[in-house]
């Protein structure tokens, strides 16, 4: 006998009753070791606009403050126990990891991305799993310039952890082929010196970045290493209390002062954007592993 594993492809609802698998596992474990979170961007949105997901969405993101963030990496195992298919995942912990925030995923099941074949092949296959992104929520400057520079910073950081991810001779998107080869040839150096320093040189950088100015002590907060820049800034005082809004079926916390953090990130947020823009999160086919086991067939010479 021998393991054969299958690819289903999951259903719209299939994809989202696992996400929100994972959270439910994600609060439970909050709960038991009393770590404060809090539900953050599309997810925060689509609880407050729709009582669960945005309709065309198909990821869930939390925040937590770095004491609590730090916390939960070191007390949540890389598994809870071996009948669990919940793992957590970050660069400290899983070697290949070259996301600069946390996630926990489902190890059933396993995210075709269009885009996946830049990255070197087989070195980070074990991170196209389901997941929750976790962000840390960290303090910055008062000073505006201060705040941009910072940003700026960890922008920069950012590329570069990706040029050390990708392959070396990964063609770049353009209109025609000249421009693509143009572009690809211009970012050789680049990637040359990122794939010296590797890709933990640039996630170390960016978690240093984040922890210069202590949460406990700002008055301004950001998850820094999320994806709408300063948008994410907002008064310490949105993340002081928090209160249950329902997320499909369950409640889970929102930060009190979730309509600023929201009209930062979204303008009027409880309106619907153009059909254009409502595309989902992850692009590519999403399954499950199933395990089969075969007979192999014995040959008698």
């Amino acid at each position: 006998m021998k393991n054969n594993f299958l690819k289903v492809k999951l259903s719209e609802k299939e994809i989202k009753d696992y996400l929100l698998n994972i959270l439910k596992e994600f609060d439970n474990f909050c709960k038991k070791h009393k770590l404060s979170y809090f539900l953050g961007g599309g997810t925060l949105l689509g609880a407050i606009r729709h009582e669960g997901f945005i309709p065309w969405d198909d990821d869930i993101d939390v925040m937590m403050n770095r004491t609590d963030y730090e916390k939960l990496l070191k007390l949540y195992p890389i598994k809870e126990s071996k009948n669990s298919p919940y793992e957590i995942q970050d660069h400290h912990i899983k070697e290949g990891y070259f996301i600069p925030f946390a996630r926990l995923v489902d190890t059933r099941v396993i995210v075709d991305y269009p885009d996946q074949s830049i990255y070197l092949k087989g070195k980070y296959q074990h991170l196209y799993n389901l997941y929750i992104d976790i962000f840390p929520i960290d303090g910055v400057p008062l000073s505006p310039l201060k705040q941009r520079v910072l940003f700026k910073k960890v922008k920069i950081l950012k590329l570069g952890r990706l040029l050390a991810a990708r392959r070396f001779f990964y063609i770049y998107p353009g209109k025609n082929s000249f421009s693509k080869t143009l572009k690809s040839i211009f970012h050789l150096p680049y990637k040359l010196i990122t794939k010296i320093v590797g890709y933990k040189f640039f996630l170390n950088k960016i978690e240093s970045l984040s922890k210069k100015y202590p949460y406990e002590f700002s008055q301004f907060v950001a998850p820094i290493t999320g994806i709408y820049g300063m948008k994410e800034i907002v008064p310490k005082e949105v993340f002081s209390e928090k209160i249950m809004v329902k997320f499909v079926d369950s409640l889970f916390p929102a930060p009190i002062g979730y309509d600023l953090y929201l009209r930062k990130h979204y303008g009027n947020y409880m309106q619907l954007p153009p059909p254009e823009k409502q595309v989902n999160h992850f692009g590519g086919g999403i399954y499950k592993i199933k395990e089969q086991m075969i007979e192999e067939e014995i040959y008698e010479n």
